[in-house]
């Protein structure tokens, strides 16, 4: 799981107090994650949001409810598979 903002602060700020090495041992990081926290860090301290328009979408399961079972329904309405089968015994001869 990426690390947020804060986190990459944390350890940044870690980091320049005890050193790269420690940092390192002390997050369980690889080297390079450290260097791409280096850099996500300064990329954040230069960007300042003025304004924003992102959505935030929000699904209810109620809505899509009935639809969903008209679709399935509709589905299995077209579908080609076959659900049973039954054999006439007397139609087949066995010999041995």
């Amino acid at each position: 799981m990426p690390a947020g903002k804060e986190r990459i602060a944390e350890i940044v700020a870690f980091s320049k107090i005890h050193g790269e090495e420690e940092t390192l041992k002390e997050y369980t990081l690889t080297y390079e994650t450290l260097q791409r926290y280096f850099r996500v860090s300064k990329q954040c301290s230069k960007i300042t949001v003025v304004a924003s328009t992102k959505k935030t979408g929000f699904v209810d399961w109620r809505e899509w409810s009935a639809m969903l079972q008209n679709h399935q329904a509709l589905h299995e309405k077209a579908s080609w598979s076959q659900d049973k089968a039954t054999c006439d015994h007397e139609a087949f001869s066995w010999s041995a």
